[in-house]
């Protein structure tokens, strides 16, 4: 095998290998344009105030700066996951190919992609219950239950 060929299946072997760390997790969901659009719709229907709208819409602001600040934070926790990201020529050599270390690092470095998945997972879950209590927060007793009954409608249509 010449050296081209060797450099080409080292990246196919290393994209399937990350695409598999990466890989969808189920399937058939909502996609989360609409999933947004019936919550809105739902808060719409509960007859709020003027002081709850306000509320809500200051909420809805600070959750979009939230957001984008986040953005920017992912991008970079990206772009140092691919400086970490070993470089394949380093286990190949005009002679040889070191088949173990390059296994290991690769597995390696699909343990630290799942851990960082697990944790982003587990900030996404925090904010989304951060988010739902301050709505929680803002509606009256009586809100809170035409809030539950609609969204159980929701779920099931």
């Amino acid at each position: 095998m010449n050296k081209a060929t060797l450099k080409t299946m080292a990246v196919v072997l290393f994209a399937t290998a990350t695409a598999y760390g990466f890989g969808p997790q189920g399937g058939g969901e909502m996609p989360k344009m609409i999933q947004r659009d019936k919550a809105m719709m739902t808060l719409q229907e509960l007859d709020l105030s003027s002081t709850q709208r306000e509320q809500l819409k200051a909420m809805r602001n600070a959750n979009m700066a939230e957001k984008k600040t986040h953005r920017a934070d992912q991008q970079q926790k990206r772009e140092e996951v691919a400086k970490r990201r070993p470089l394949m020529t380093q286990y190949m050599s005009a002679t040889a190919f070191d088949k173990e270390g390059f296994k290991k690092a690769i597995k390696e470095e699909i343990a630290q992609n799942r851990a960082m998945m697990e944790k982003r997972s587990e900030e996404m879950i925090e904010r989304r219950a951060n988010h739902l209590e301050q709505i929680f927060n803002i509606l009256t007793p009586e809100q809170r239950v035409k809030w539950i009954a609609l969204s159980e409608d929701n779920s099931t249509k």
